[in-house]
């Protein structure tokens, strides 16, 4: 899979140990699926002025699992096997296969279940990284702006060292 990446950083490979130095949020790397969403991001980074905005095109490769927020588990057999196979069982039984929604409700459900309510990075940890999950489409249902005009995608910690950097551009 093609993913693009903006940024006023200049780096060779991600790194979990740079989390928080950007302007991302929580144990995973961003992504955006088309360079203009890339570059825009790249622009409009405010912690870094100083630094050139670059686009890093890069690539995950497409048979590590990388579930889908904004399609039904039902549609994503291999993710709703590995959610079943690793989750709590009071989990597991519930999970809403038809809803679109599912992503929400599991991290809401594990939430009230824990009493871990709003701890984010642990969750999402446990709720895919644990289950195999190497990353996540539409985790802000398109990032969240229009002017990306794509597709959002994280890829958790501890898929870092599959993401390829193909090429850095200044932009």
């Amino acid at each position: 899979m093609r993913i693009y990446h903006g940024s006023r950083a200049f780096f060779d490979s991600f790194d979990p140990q740079f989390f928080g130095t950007g302007e991302g949020t929580g144990l995973a790397f961003w992504f955006i699926d088309n360079f203009d969403g890339a570059d825009y991001h790249a622009h409009m980074i405010s912690r870094l002025p100083v630094h050139t905005p670059r686009v890093y095109t890069c690539e995950f490769p497409d048979h590590l699992p990388v579930a889908d927020l904004d399609a039904s588990l039902s549609s994503q057999p291999k993710i709703l096997a590995r959610l079943r196979d690793t989750l709590p069982d009071e989990l597991a039984i519930e999970l809403p296969t038809e809803d679109r929604h599912w992503g929400t409700h599991l991290l809401l459900r594990w939430a009230a279940l824990s009493g871990k309510i709003g701890e984010n990075s642990e969750l999402i940890d446990l709720l895919f990284s644990r289950c195999g999950i190497m990353g996540a489409h539409n985790i802000q249902g398109g990032c969240g702006n229009t002017r990306y005009k794509g597709r959002c995608t994280v890829i958790f910690a501890g898929a870092a060292h599959h993401i390829r950097i193909l090429k850095t551009e200044e932009v």
